[in-house]
């Protein structure tokens, strides 16, 4: 039995543990479990906030999590959690050194990044690997564009790896969205940003 619902505080560990298994080596997962856990939890506080997990069987299978206002959402995170979130990046940065200077890239790179005030953005969307292949993907991404345009949203961008990633920029083409752009980061990973007309 399959089961669409908001994503709520007391889904915070098997998000972990799902975003965890889905992104090795990704930065969020670099930051580390108990980082990942105040991250999303303070995205649950914010107002702007779209989330979703779908259960299969009584257990989440999978998730969606992103933000009808994109611009400035670390500013808002950071001054409503704060006291959670900076300890638990400092946790992460006194355990492996060298992600400070990621971090800080990546809070530079999001700082200047030009949204558009008609776009929402997804962040991230995650399957269990052992349940993958079963259209949860495609649900969550349609009750998360449902959602946006609900919200006043026009269109949905979210960007993902544009090398050694091709089934997943498949399955965006596929689901319906468009290419918008491919960029660089500071890091040097090359990225396509994907936008979905859902108005």
């Amino acid at each position: 039995m399959s089961t669409l619902r908001p994503f709520e505080t007391r889904d915070l560990e098997n998000v972990v543990r799902i975003h965890l298994e889905s992104f090795r080596g990704f930065f969020l997962a670099d930051l580390g479990k108990y980082f990942l856990r105040e991250f999303y939890r303070s995205m649950l506080l914010d107002p702007w906030c779209i989330a979703f997990v779908e259960e299969l069987n009584g257990r989440v299978a999978g998730f969606v999590v992103g933000t009808r206002r994109p611009a400035h959402l670390y500013g808002r995170l950071l001054s409503k959690s704060g006291l959670r979130l900076l300890p638990a990046a400092l946790a992460s940065v006194l355990r492996s050194p060298g992600v400070s200077v990621r971090l800080l890239r990546r809070l530079f790179e999001v700082q200047s990044a030009p949204y558009d005030q008609s776009d929402a953005l997804l962040m991230s969307i995650a399957v269990r690997p052992s349940m993958q292949g079963r259209g949860i993907g495609r649900l969550l991404i349609a009750a998360f564009a449902a959602a946006a345009r609900k919200q006043g949203a026009l269109s949905v961008s979210l960007t993902t790896d544009a090398l050694k990633n091709a089934a997943v920029n498949r399955f965006y083409v596929q689901f319906g969205f468009q290419r918008r752009r491919t960029f660089t980061t500071i890091e040097g990973r090359e990225m396509n940003e994907y936008l979905l007309a859902v108005a």
